[in-house]
């Protein structure tokens, strides 16, 4: 399955595939290791802190063949520079939680597929500043450099999943779907 969140956290590369993280070696790309995360079945965005702790999104959905059902176990986890996986956030009201991406204050921009929400989930668990986009799904979410909230790059030549703005290289990194490649772009200025 191709990856469906992509993070950057100091040398390491993390990748999250359906129901594990896989950690490669951002200079060589060599697999170091997986974290699996217990519970998941539909592993989604991926965020870096400064810290060098990484949170993720579950979805949770089951999919089998082209039936996708949404199982309401919804959850935000972590995972410690110790590689131990915590729950940061568990609930149905967190809509699907789909792309990730660690704020200055601390919390989270969260982008959804059950509703199309865009919102801040503070370090408490409370959802804020909660703003609804047409469609059903928002996939990655992000802030520029210059500090906006940006959902979408124009047109690929495959769907990206998330994406990660890798500020100090002055890049974007998109996973493409249907690919199994990630794409390594520079930051449009």
């Amino acid at each position: 399955m191709p990856p469906k969140g992509l993070a950057i956290a100091g040398r390491t590369l993390f990748a999250a595939d359906i129901d594990t993280v896989h950690l490669f070696d951002l200079a060589t790309g060599t697999p170091q290791s997986s974290i699996p995360i217990p519970v998941a079945t539909f592993l989604d965005g991926l965020s870096a802190r400064p810290s060098g702790e990484v949170v993720g999104t579950e979805s949770a959905l089951l999919v089998e063949g082209t039936t996708v059902t949404p199982t309401g176990k919804d959850f935000i986890y972590r995972i410690g520079t110790d590689h131990i996986v915590s729950i940061v956030a568990q609930s149905s009201q967190l809509n699907q939680p789909n792309g990730i991406t660690v704020l200055p204050s601390g919390g989270y921009l969260v982008s959804t597929r059950g509703t199309a929400e865009i919102y801040e989930l503070i370090l408490a668990g409370e959802k804020r500043n909660v703003r609804t986009l047409p469609g059903k799904i928002v996939d990655g979410v992000g802030q520029t450099p210059d500090g906006q909230v940006s959902s979408s790059f124009g047109k690929l030549a495959a769907p990206a999943a998330d994406f990660h703005f890798d500020l100090k290289r002055g890049r974007i990194l998109l996973p493409l779907l249907r690919t199994d490649s990630r794409v390594l772009a520079p930051i449009p200025q």
